[in-house]
C-alpha cells in the first residue's frame, strides 16, 4: 500500500461545517458527504442546550 492510501485510512476525516438557511437541505448534505466520507455525521441542533431550544 502506497504512503498516501495508508494515510488515508489512518487520518481521521476532515471536519467539515454545512450552513445555511432552513429548510435548505443543510442535514441533507451534511449526512449524504458524511456517508460518502465514512465520517460520522452530528447535527448543530443537537448541541445546544433544552432552554435555548425552546426559544428557537
Amino acid at each position: 500500500m502506497s504512503t498516501a492510501a495508508s494515510r488515508l485510512r489512518s487520518d481521521p476525516p476532515p471536519r467539515m461545517v454545512v450552513m445555511g438557511v432552513t429548510g435548505s437541505g443543510k442535514t441533507t448534505v451534511g449526512e449524504a458527504l458524511a456517508h460518502a466520507i465514512s465520517a460520522t455525521y452530528v447535527d448543530g441542533d443537537k448541541l445546544h442546550p433544552e432552554a435555548n431550544i425552546a426559544k428557537m
